[in-house]
Protein backbone atom coordinates (compact mmCIF):
# COMPACT_ATOMS: atom_id res chain seq x y z
CA UNK A 1 0.00 0.00 0.00
CA UNK A 2 1.41 3.60 -1.45
CA UNK A 3 2.56 5.25 1.96
CA UNK A 4 3.40 8.77 0.23
CA UNK A 5 0.88 11.30 -0.08
CA UNK A 6 -0.39 11.86 -3.17
CA UNK A 7 -0.34 15.85 -5.19
CA UNK A 8 -4.11 16.36 -6.34
CA UNK A 9 -5.78 18.42 -8.89
CA UNK A 10 -9.32 19.12 -8.42
CA UNK A 11 -10.99 20.16 -11.22
CA UNK A 12 -14.47 21.95 -11.11
CA UNK A 13 -16.17 24.96 -9.46
CA UNK A 14 -19.43 23.40 -7.49
CA UNK A 15 -20.62 22.90 -4.21
CA UNK A 16 -18.29 18.95 -4.29
CA UNK A 17 -15.01 20.79 -5.60
CA UNK A 18 -14.76 23.49 -2.61
CA UNK A 19 -15.84 20.82 0.00
CA UNK A 20 -12.94 18.47 -1.34
CA UNK A 21 -10.43 21.05 -1.79
CA UNK A 22 -11.36 22.70 1.58
CA UNK A 23 -11.22 19.10 3.31
CA UNK A 24 -8.06 18.12 1.30
CA UNK A 25 -5.90 21.10 2.48
CA UNK A 26 -7.00 20.97 5.34
CA UNK A 27 -5.06 17.92 6.03
CA UNK A 28 -2.42 19.03 4.87
CA UNK A 29 -2.66 17.57 0.65
CA UNK A 30 -0.98 19.12 -1.79
CA UNK A 31 -3.81 20.36 -4.09
CA UNK A 32 -4.54 22.31 -7.07
CA UNK A 33 -7.44 23.67 -8.52
CA UNK A 34 -8.79 24.06 -11.95
CA UNK A 35 -12.06 25.24 -13.34
CA UNK A 36 -13.37 26.66 -16.30
CA UNK A 37 -13.91 30.82 -17.32
CA UNK A 38 -16.31 30.68 -19.29
CA UNK A 39 -18.63 27.43 -18.84
CA UNK A 40 -21.12 28.65 -21.26
CA UNK A 41 -18.70 27.30 -24.24
CA UNK A 42 -19.60 23.83 -23.83
CA UNK A 43 -16.12 20.99 -23.57
CA UNK A 44 -14.33 23.52 -26.12
CA UNK A 45 -11.58 25.07 -24.10
CA UNK A 46 -9.54 27.79 -24.92
CA UNK A 47 -5.91 27.54 -26.04
CA UNK A 48 -5.00 29.30 -22.40
CA UNK A 49 -7.30 27.25 -20.64
CA UNK A 50 -6.36 24.10 -22.16
CA UNK A 51 -2.44 24.75 -21.58
CA UNK A 52 -3.35 25.97 -18.31
CA UNK A 53 -5.13 22.20 -17.23
CA UNK A 54 -1.80 20.52 -18.76
CA UNK A 55 0.16 22.49 -16.77
CA UNK A 56 -1.39 21.60 -13.72
CA UNK A 57 -2.36 18.06 -14.77
CA UNK A 58 1.71 17.65 -15.39
CA UNK A 59 2.22 18.80 -11.34
CA UNK A 60 0.06 15.90 -10.03
CA UNK A 61 -0.31 12.54 -10.22
CA UNK A 62 -4.30 12.25 -9.37
CA UNK A 63 -6.91 14.42 -11.07
CA UNK A 64 -10.43 14.90 -8.78
CA UNK A 65 -13.12 15.34 -11.90
CA UNK A 66 -15.85 17.16 -9.70
CA UNK A 67 -18.05 17.86 -12.05
CA UNK A 68 -21.73 16.96 -13.72
CA UNK A 69 -22.15 13.38 -14.62
CA UNK A 70 -23.15 14.17 -18.43
CA UNK A 71 -19.56 16.04 -18.66
CA UNK A 72 -17.22 13.69 -17.61
CA UNK A 73 -16.46 11.11 -20.25
CA UNK A 74 -16.69 13.54 -23.21
CA UNK A 75 -14.18 16.30 -21.04
CA UNK A 76 -11.64 13.53 -20.30
CA UNK A 77 -11.87 12.41 -24.08
CA UNK A 78 -11.51 16.29 -24.57
CA UNK A 79 -8.47 16.79 -23.29
CA UNK A 80 -6.67 13.13 -23.90
CA UNK A 81 -3.30 14.16 -21.55
CA UNK A 82 -5.83 13.45 -18.64
CA UNK A 83 -5.21 9.88 -19.44
CA UNK A 84 -1.51 10.21 -18.03
CA UNK A 85 -2.65 11.24 -14.62
CA UNK A 86 -4.86 8.45 -12.04
CA UNK A 87 -8.59 10.03 -12.70
CA UNK A 88 -11.12 9.71 -9.93
CA UNK A 89 -14.69 10.57 -10.59
CA UNK A 90 -17.14 10.93 -8.16
CA UNK A 91 -20.80 9.86 -9.68
CA UNK A 92 -22.61 7.40 -7.95
CA UNK A 93 -24.76 6.37 -10.98
CA UNK A 94 -21.98 6.35 -13.39
CA UNK A 95 -19.61 3.40 -14.18
CA UNK A 96 -16.87 4.43 -16.87
CA UNK A 97 -13.92 3.05 -18.40
CA UNK A 98 -11.57 5.85 -18.82
CA UNK A 99 -11.56 6.70 -14.78
CA UNK A 100 -12.24 5.15 -11.33
CA UNK A 101 -15.07 5.69 -9.51
CA UNK A 102 -15.12 6.65 -5.57
CA UNK A 103 -18.83 8.39 -4.58
CA UNK A 104 -19.02 10.52 -1.22
CA UNK A 105 -22.52 9.32 0.81
CA UNK A 106 -22.87 12.91 1.91
CA UNK A 107 -25.01 16.04 0.72
CA UNK A 108 -23.13 19.17 0.15
CA UNK A 109 -24.35 22.48 1.00
CA UNK A 110 -23.30 25.90 0.36
CA UNK A 111 -21.24 26.31 3.43
CA UNK A 112 -18.26 24.33 4.21
CA UNK A 113 -18.37 21.63 7.28
CA UNK A 114 -16.31 21.52 10.49
CA UNK A 115 -13.42 20.04 9.74
CA UNK A 116 -14.12 16.91 12.10
CA UNK A 117 -17.55 16.28 10.16
CA UNK A 118 -15.27 15.56 6.74
CA UNK A 119 -13.52 12.06 8.46
CA UNK A 120 -16.58 10.91 9.17
CA UNK A 121 -18.35 10.56 5.45
CA UNK A 122 -18.45 7.46 3.72
CA UNK A 123 -16.76 6.96 0.59
CA UNK A 124 -18.66 3.86 -1.96
CA UNK A 125 -16.00 2.24 -4.39
CA UNK A 126 -16.49 0.28 -7.96
CA UNK A 127 -14.66 -2.85 -7.44
CA UNK A 128 -12.27 -2.42 -9.82
CA UNK A 129 -10.72 1.18 -8.11
CA UNK A 130 -7.96 1.75 -6.08
CA UNK A 131 -8.30 1.48 -2.44
CA UNK A 132 -9.51 5.00 -0.93
CA UNK A 133 -6.48 4.39 1.67
CA UNK A 134 -4.10 4.28 -1.60
CA UNK A 135 -5.62 7.20 -3.28
CA UNK A 136 -6.20 9.32 -0.65
CA UNK A 137 -3.46 8.54 2.20
CA UNK A 138 -3.47 9.47 5.35
CA UNK A 139 -6.97 9.91 5.10
CA UNK A 140 -9.44 7.81 7.47
CA UNK A 141 -12.72 7.84 5.88
CA UNK A 142 -14.92 4.60 5.95
CA UNK A 143 -15.04 3.21 2.64
CA UNK A 144 -16.80 0.58 0.98
CA UNK A 145 -16.85 -1.24 -2.45
CA UNK A 146 -19.77 -1.87 -4.66
CA UNK A 147 -20.85 -3.96 -8.01
CA UNK A 148 -20.64 -1.46 -11.32
CA UNK A 149 -24.11 -2.88 -12.10
CA UNK A 150 -25.39 -1.85 -8.82
CA UNK A 151 -24.49 1.68 -9.01
CA UNK A 152 -27.52 2.58 -10.67
CA UNK A 153 -30.14 1.02 -7.93
CA UNK A 154 -27.31 2.51 -4.85
CA UNK A 155 -27.55 6.31 -6.32
CA UNK A 156 -31.61 5.72 -6.70
CA UNK A 157 -31.71 4.86 -3.22
CA UNK A 158 -29.66 7.90 -2.24
CA UNK A 159 -31.68 10.03 -4.37
CA UNK A 160 -35.05 8.61 -2.90
CA UNK A 161 -33.63 9.15 0.63
CA UNK A 162 -31.97 12.22 0.57
CA UNK A 163 -33.54 14.95 -2.57
CA UNK A 164 -37.29 13.31 -2.11
CA UNK A 165 -37.29 14.20 1.41
CA UNK A 166 -36.03 17.87 1.07
CA UNK A 167 -38.43 18.44 -1.79
CA UNK A 168 -41.50 17.19 0.90
CA UNK A 169 -40.33 19.35 3.59
CA UNK A 170 -39.94 22.12 1.38
CA UNK A 171 -43.52 21.88 0.44
CA UNK A 172 -44.50 21.37 3.67
CA UNK A 173 -42.97 24.28 5.13
CA UNK A 174 -44.64 26.38 2.41
CA UNK A 175 -47.91 25.18 2.80
CA UNK A 176 -47.78 25.71 6.41
CA UNK A 177 -46.65 29.24 6.12
CA UNK A 178 -49.18 30.31 3.09
CA UNK A 179 -52.04 28.16 3.54
CA UNK A 180 -51.87 27.87 7.82
CA UNK A 181 -50.38 30.79 8.61
CA UNK A 182 -48.06 29.17 11.11
CA UNK A 183 -43.74 29.32 10.97
CA UNK A 184 -42.00 26.90 9.62
CA UNK A 185 -40.30 27.13 12.64
CA UNK A 186 -42.29 25.11 14.39
CA UNK A 187 -41.99 22.22 12.19
CA UNK A 188 -38.46 22.10 13.27
CA UNK A 189 -38.39 20.06 16.66
CA UNK A 190 -40.69 17.45 14.86
CA UNK A 191 -37.87 17.37 12.20
CA UNK A 192 -35.46 16.56 14.05
CA UNK A 193 -36.67 13.86 16.20
CA UNK A 194 -38.10 12.46 13.41
CA UNK A 195 -34.54 12.26 12.05
CA UNK A 196 -32.88 11.26 15.37
CA UNK A 197 -35.71 8.11 15.82
CA UNK A 198 -34.69 6.84 12.42
CA UNK A 199 -31.47 6.67 13.31
CA UNK A 200 -31.44 5.74 16.86
CA UNK A 201 -34.10 2.78 15.66
CA UNK A 202 -34.89 2.84 11.98
CA UNK A 203 -37.12 -0.42 12.47
CA UNK A 204 -39.53 1.24 14.88
CA UNK A 205 -39.35 4.86 14.20
CA UNK A 206 -42.58 5.05 12.15
CA UNK A 207 -45.69 6.45 14.30
CA UNK A 208 -49.31 8.10 13.65
CA UNK A 209 -51.93 6.78 11.75
CA UNK A 210 -49.88 5.09 9.33
CA UNK A 211 -48.20 2.63 12.00
CA UNK A 212 -51.57 2.58 13.91
CA UNK A 213 -53.55 1.39 10.60
CA UNK A 214 -55.98 4.19 11.55
CA UNK A 215 -58.38 4.24 8.09
CA UNK A 216 -60.39 6.57 9.69
CA UNK A 217 -57.80 9.41 10.19
CA UNK A 218 -56.28 8.30 6.42
CA UNK A 219 -59.17 9.09 5.02
CA UNK A 220 -59.32 12.77 6.82
CA UNK A 221 -56.01 13.12 5.40
CA UNK A 222 -56.41 12.25 2.40
CA UNK A 223 -59.78 14.21 1.83
CA UNK A 224 -57.25 17.32 2.70
CA UNK A 225 -54.93 17.14 0.42
CA UNK A 226 -56.95 16.14 -2.51
CA UNK A 227 -56.44 17.80 -5.63
CA UNK A 228 -52.78 18.77 -4.85
CA UNK A 229 -49.59 16.55 -5.52
CA UNK A 230 -49.31 16.05 -1.88
CA UNK A 231 -52.25 13.42 -2.48
CA UNK A 232 -50.58 10.86 -4.82
CA UNK A 233 -47.55 11.40 -2.85
CA UNK A 234 -49.55 10.12 0.47
CA UNK A 235 -50.93 7.74 -1.32
CA UNK A 236 -47.60 6.12 -2.83
CA UNK A 237 -46.35 6.24 1.28
CA UNK A 238 -49.08 4.71 2.18
CA UNK A 239 -48.72 1.76 0.00
CA UNK A 240 -45.30 1.23 1.05
CA UNK A 241 -45.75 1.20 4.19
CA UNK A 242 -47.74 -1.36 4.19
CA UNK A 243 -45.03 -3.67 1.91
CA UNK A 244 -42.39 -2.20 4.35
CA UNK A 245 -44.57 -2.94 7.86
Amino acid sequence: MRQVPRKFLIIGAGRLARHLSFYLKSQGLCVLNWKRLDSSCGFHLSASEKADLQEKSRQCEVVLLAIKDQAIAPFVQANEFLKENLLIHFSGALSLKECYSMHPLMTFGQKLYSLDFYPKIPFVLEEKSPSFSEVFFPLKNPWFRLEAEKKPLYHALCVASGNFTVLLWQEIMRRFQEELNLPAEILKPYLFKTMENLVSHSESALTGPLQRGDQKTIQLNLEALRGSQLFDVYKSFLNLSQVVH
